[in-house]
């Protein structure tokens, strides 16, 4: 396992994706850097969006 995906998996990890949702989201792409950060990214936005709304 590379360095830069067992960071983008603790990443993961602590946004709440499993390993298994991480490759689904990718559609198996795992291999694929931009492709693997670019997922975690949009999950990361995903839930700060949503801490934003329950807070107004």
């Amino acid at each position: 396992m590379s360095d830069w995906y067992r960071r983008a998996c603790d990443r993961a990890f602590n946004l709440g994706l499993s390993i298994g949702e991480l490759t689904r989201r990718c559609h198996g792409a795992v291999d694929r850097r931009e492709v693997v950060e670019a997922v975690i990214d949009l999950e990361e936005k995903l839930q700060t969006g949503e801490r934003k709304e329950r807070a107004a």
